[in-house]
């Protein structure tokens, strides 16, 4: 016999809401029963699980992550479990593993450093495909990174458009994606001038209407024009416009974000195609050194004079307040300001500095918006709720913490608010990427769910007890593990 568990006293998702507390049997993966009475005729090694009146819901379909990077990583793909994630989107941001033979290994390596293991490139999407389909128990789903397609087959000049175009969809049709990606913040795509940008992908989404997912151009004070920028691209076409990780960043947008929202609302009823968008619950961001530069190697293609000059004419917002991330122990977690004061340098030179010494790696995290705005932005129910997780180390708290903190927030304002939460999870994939098949709680079913009981731990975003059961393989939460092991009284079990 295979393994079986027996959930008592959980509240279920029905779809709807959440049943009575009720019995709920897995049977060599599949889900055998649920029931207000518990049944016969179990499995000899049953393990039980009374949940205290906790929650089993769907597992979670994560719709930005960069996976494709991360997951061989066995921590990476704890961490997804450990939310309720059962599945993810990946290929965001305008990135994906697979380049062409005449990139240079290492150029692409650096390009892709901070996003996951380098294990994970590849020259073959039939190579990369096959190895991540076998990669079990989280489900991807990918899409197709325009960043790194440009990588490999740069627009040289505006005679490359049409053939570029073409390339793309041709690959693109090849393989089983869900969509395209695209970074305007992120090299090549950020130095291509906009108008050759603009007729590419005028002309990609005519050809090929899926859903394109923005990390868009600006996303503080120029975040409403940056959005129109792409939404021109998707006129006349039914391809969806999603905009990625939503924020209105800076102190222009400090308190207006009802306003701000509002004009959003206003262009997606004016559109003649679909515009949604996501968010992660944290106000502060991260992203690549090398990205405060106008292409990957500025820093060390020019002379240090040239890169000074430069930053100095375009210089990067909040800098000083920015907060570096590397293996170099001597700037990780530090401030610009407080490096610069370090190395008796001002704040251009000191990113100047840094980014010779780590040899263009690493990534720094800065504030976006304050928590008040960003709590009324995560009430809206059309915002969808995404996690952008990325990279191995340095970890942005998104990467384990997303889905639950919003579904803790969620229960401390009552049952009702957690289930619009649960409705508002599944709807962001049924509206965004509507092939994506979802996970469903039903007698027959493969066992694909997330279980928690609310009784918080206040002092972080835990759960008394949670964790995720794929088939027959059981994950639960480290202090959850640890709760089992002292014999606590509330949540039992058996195993």
């Amino acid at each position: 016999m295979g393994c079986a568990f027996l959930f008592s006293n959980a509240k279920v998702w029905n779809g709807v809401d959440f049943s009575a507390p009720e019995y709920l049997y897995v049977n060599e993966g599949r889900i055998i029963y649920r029931g207000a009475i518990e049944p016969v005729n179990l499995d000899a090694g049953v393990r039980k699980i009374n949940l205290a009146c906790g929650y089993i819901i769907p597992g979670i379909v994560d719709i930005h992550t960069h996976a494709d990077f991360t997951a061989i990583s066995p921590i990476a793909t704890e961490n997804a479990l450990m939310q309720g994630v059962t599945r993810q989107v990946a290929g965001l941001c305008g990135f994906h593993p697979v380049y062409s033979e005449t990139v240079a290994a290492e150029d692409y390596l650096r390009y892709t450093a901070f996003l996951g293991d380098p294990k994970m490139l590849k020259h073959s999407w039939d190579v990369f495909f096959e190895q991540i389909n076998t990669i079990e128990p989280v489900k991807r789903y990918m899409l197709y990174g325009i960043n790194s397609f440009l990588f490999s087959h740069p627009i040289l000049d505006e005679d490359d458009i049409d053939n570029r175009v073409e390339q793309c969809i041709e690959e693109y049709r090849k393989h089983p994606f869900y969509g395209f990606s695209l970074s305007l913040n992120y090299h090549p795509v950020k130095s291509l001038p906009a108008k050759w940008l603009h007729q590419f992908m005028c002309k990609l989404l005519a050809r090929l209407p899926v859903t394109c997912c923005y990390h868009v151009r600006n996303q503080k004070e120029d975040i409403l024009p940056s959005i129109r920028e792409v939404m021109s691209w998707h006129v006349g076409t039914q391809a969806r416009c999603h905009i990625s990780h939503l924020k209105f960043g800076g102190n222009t947008h400090r308190g207006r974000f009802p306003e701000r929202y509002k004009t959003l609302c206003a262009y997606r009823a004016q559109a003649d195609f679909p515009l949604s968008w996501d968010t992660y619950p944290f106000a502060f961001a991260s992203s690549t050194i090398t990205s405060l530069f106008p292409t990957t190697d500025f820093w060390k293609e020019n002379s240090i004079a040239e890169v000074y000059q430069w930053l100095k004419d375009n210089r990067p917002a909040s800098l000083e307040a920015i907060r570096i991330q590397c293996d170099d122990k001597r700037y990780s977690g530090q401030q610009i300001k407080h490096i610069a004061n370090m190395l008796g340098e001002d704040c251009l030179m000191a990113l100047i500095h840094i980014s010779h010494e780590l040899g263009g790696l690493g990534t720094y995290q800065r504030d976006f918006c304050c928590e008040e705005d960003l709590n009324w932005l995560l009430e809206q129910p059309d915002v969808f709720i995404a996690s952008d997780s990325f990279g191995l180390d340095h970890l942005h708290p998104r990467n384990t913490q997303t889905f639950t903190r919003v579904l803790i927030r969620a229960i401390e304002q009552g049952e009702q608010t957690l289930c619009a939460e649960v409705k508002r999870l599944q709807l962001g994939v049924k509206t965004v990427f509507p092939r994506i098949p979802m996970p469903l709680i039903a007698v027959g079913e493969i066992a694909e769910l997330f279980f928690f009981t609310p009784e918080l731990n206040q002092s972080q975003d835990a759960f008394e007890c949670s964790g995720t059961l794929i088939g027959e393989q059981l994950h639960i939460a480290q202090q959850e593990r640890a709760q089992y092991g002292r014999g606590q009284k509330k949540i039992e079990t058996t195993f």
